[in-house]
């Protein structure tokens, strides 16, 4: 650490930065001390919910606060006090730029190469492996419904630890037990995920634990789905009822509800528009 603090002080010597932009609190307490003891003002991107116990967190805040914190939501923004008390911020929204426009002539068949027909409801989550993301949530509503014989879903994301190896063979293990795996499909990682979005009819992310911002829910928006998340975190300044519904966190028969109505009712599933603050 000390090693690479004083090639980066030779660094800010040489080309005399306006500002030095740290990644995260780790970023502070390695980097910080040589650009505060010149006089660059410090400026924190903040992607995640602070909780001001991390040692990495305190060490930060004694050697190097930050002067300016930029937030990618106001979730983060209002969690940034528990590790930074008293430091200005402020929320600007990562971009999130529109998908390609697809061709509707191809949407039966990128359906069918996943086991979906015309008449199916396509419900898709897409994410890392994280149990916090939802993915077991979803998939006891989807045990509730087996006898609707409308629906298929998608899981989109491969696992990039053991942890989340072992955590897609739990689900598998479940879907198997319920006799759901033939309508459950994961599809692991995927470069496509604009056009399975596209292909779908419902996405349904039911996090127990809170997303700092959620920008799958605008791609989803952008697919034109409507999205059923749970109410926690940055899905709160996204979903609204004009494009989806949010519910309580852990609550199947509430999920349950929310997509049997829009796997059902074709008139629910109406195309949302992405919020203007992410075009």
């Amino acid at each position: 650490v000390l090693r690479v603090r004083r090639r980066f002080a030779a660094l800010l010597d040489a080309e005399r930065p306006s500002v030095v932009l740290c990644h995260s609190p780790w970023g502070l307490t390695v980097f910080g001390p040589a650009a505060r003891a010149r006089g660059i003002p410090l400026v924190l991107w903040v992607h995640a919910a602070f909780t001001g116990r991390h040692v990495l967190e305190r060490l930060a805040r004694l050697r190097a606060g930050p002067d300016l914190a930029v937030c990618n939501s106001a979730y983060t923004k209002a969690r940034l006090p528990r590790a930074f008390p008293g430091t200005r911020a402020e929320v600007v929204y990562p971009p999130v730029e529109p998908p390609p426009v697809f061709e509707p002539t191809r949407r039966p068949a990128k359906r069918e190469g996943h086991g979906a027909f015309a008449a199916t409801v396509v419900i898709t989550l897409v994410s890392r492996l994280e149990r916090w993301k939802g993915h077991a949530a979803l998939l006891e509503a989807l045990i509730t419904l087996k006898d609707n014989r409308a629906w298929t879903a998608w899981i989109v994301g491969g696992p990039q630890r053991p942890a989340e190896d072992a955590y897609r063979v739990e689900l598998e293990r479940r879907a198997n037990e319920a006799r759901i795996a033939d309508r459950v499909h994961f599809l692991g990682q995927r470069d496509d995920v604009a056009a399975l979005l596209w292909a779908s009819d419902i996405y349904c992310q039911p996090n127990t634990g809170a997303e700092p911002v959620g920008i799958t829910f605008v791609e989803a928006m952008y697919a034109g789905l409507p999205v059923v998340a749970t109410a926690l975190g940055g899905a709160r300044e996204i979903v609204t009822p004009a494009c989806g519904v949010l519910g309580p966190p852990g609550d199947i028969p509430a999920l349950r509800a929310a997509l049997e109505r829009r796997a059902t009712d074709a008139a629910v599933r109406r195309p949302p528009a992405a919020p203007s603050a992410w075009r």
